[in-house]
């Protein structure tokens, strides 16, 4: 695909400004569709008001009102007209409801039991708190003592399932920024768990495009929010894309055979610049424990035949609390994908054994241009739930390349 610089009108202040080719490649890399809305005084602007503490990026946050009890509540959303809308208790009660077995809900310090007949204003509701048991529901102190035993027997069965319904995980935050000016035009988000992967890419003007792949599964789902759809990729599925692949590569090398020298030349150079000349990534230590965001890091060269397609900065596991065990489905979905894309650097990158540690910056460069800067900013142990790996409900199932 050609890219040119394209003028686009800001949506804020009604002023010109451009899309250069390179940020359109960034795009096109990162799987977003949506073409930036504002020009960069008011991209800027913008980003301070999701700023705070340091800058870090917060998620986007709506105060609505409960579509059942009315209270007035903040949802981690933009609600869509027509649907409803939960505060966390009754979100809870209502999926408790649906299952029609004991529940158990943790939060810090705090573990809430929901019983089956929970429909009733008699229901049974204890939560333990503090060390102390808490009672909200109409009589429910009596109900919870005479119902005693069958809640302790809950309470075993609520601690197992608590035990597989949230993980021990890490959260990997990293900026994509362009170089030179700073200004933040995408996050990614790595939830890594052992044998499972997260990943939440945003774009400045808030598009989402998440992947969850599963070792077990050996699965990779494709999920873009703003269309509710998704592509399932399987060991299978990327096999019969590849046959496609290469099929539309001999006849694009039939109609390139057809044109005129010159021409051919030149659309062989923009191919190359967008997909990859097919060389092999070759790394080369050009520095050892440099600085970057406090991570000592051993700084690599990436080429591409003779042409630098990037740097990376890598530093070691155990300084994002990462283990070899969290960062292996990384790699592991690297080489499931590589025959879509094995010839694009970064998919080289993603699944190479050759880097000691974790790229924590890694700057992109194209025809000896930096075009874009990945930079972790937040690396932290958190509790995963197992949600975050499993495929949301509610979404339409596309092929590859479907709109």
């Amino acid at each position: 695909m050609e890219f040119q610089d394209k003028v686009i009108v800001c949506v804020d202040c009604g002023a010109e400004f451009v899309f250069t080719a390179g940020e359109q490649m960034f795009f096109a890399d990162k799987g977003f569709k949506h073409e930036p809305k504002r020009c960069k005084p008011c991209k800027a602007r913008r980003s301070q008001n999701h700023q705070s503490g340091g800058g870090h990026y917060q998620r986007v946050e709506t105060v609505t009102v409960c579509s059942q009890c009315g209270k007035e509540t903040t949802v981690p959303f933009r609600p869509t007209q027509g649907r409803p809308v939960y505060c966390r208790e009754c979100y809870q009660h209502r999926r408790a409801a649906r299952a029609g077995a004991a529940a158990a809900y943790l939060s810090p310090g705090r573990l809430t039991i929901l019983s089956p007949a929970s429909a009733g204003e008699d229901s049974c509701f204890p939560s333990f708190a503090d060390g102390r048991l808490l009672f909200s529901g109409k009589k429910e102190k009596i109900a919870f003592m005479r119902a005693s035993r069958s809640v302790f027997s809950a309470c075993a069965l609520l601690v197992c399932i608590a035990a597989v319904s949230v993980q021990a995980g890490v959260v990997v935050e990293v900026e994509q920024r362009l170089p030179g000016t700073g200004a933040v035009i995408g996050r990614t988000t790595y939830h890594f768990d052992v044998g499972r992967l997260r990943v939440e890419s945003t774009s400045e003007e808030g598009e989402e495009v998440i992947v969850i792949f599963r070792s077990d599964r050996k699965v990779a789902w494709l999920i873009n929010w703003s269309e509710s759809t998704y592509v399932e990729l399987t060991p299978a599925k990327v096999a019969e894309l590849q046959k496609q692949i290469e099929a539309r590569q001999r006849e694009q090398a039939e109609e390139l055979a057809k044109l005129p020298p010159e021409q051919r030349k030149a659309m062989e150079e923009l191919m190359a610049a967008v997909s990859g000349t097919g060389a092999p990534l070759t790394f080369n230590v050009v520095g050892r424990d440099e600085k970057v965001n406090g991570y000592t890091c051993t700084r690599y060269e990436a080429l591409e035949g003779e042409s630098r397609v990037a740097e990376i900065w890598a530093a070691p596991l155990e300084q994002l609390n990462l283990s070899a065990e969290e960062y292996e489905p990384l790699r592991e979905m690297g080489r499931m994908l590589e025959p879509l894309g094995a010839s694009r650097p970064l998919a080289q990158l993603m699944q190479t054994t050759s880097l000691e540690g974790v790229p924590v910056r890694t700057v992109s460069y194209a025809d000896g241009v930096a075009l874009s800067e990945d930079r972790v900013v937040r690396a932290e142990q958190k509790t995963l739930e197992e949600r975050l790996f499993e495929l949301p409900r509610g979404l339409r199932k596309v092929e590859p390349g479907e709109e």
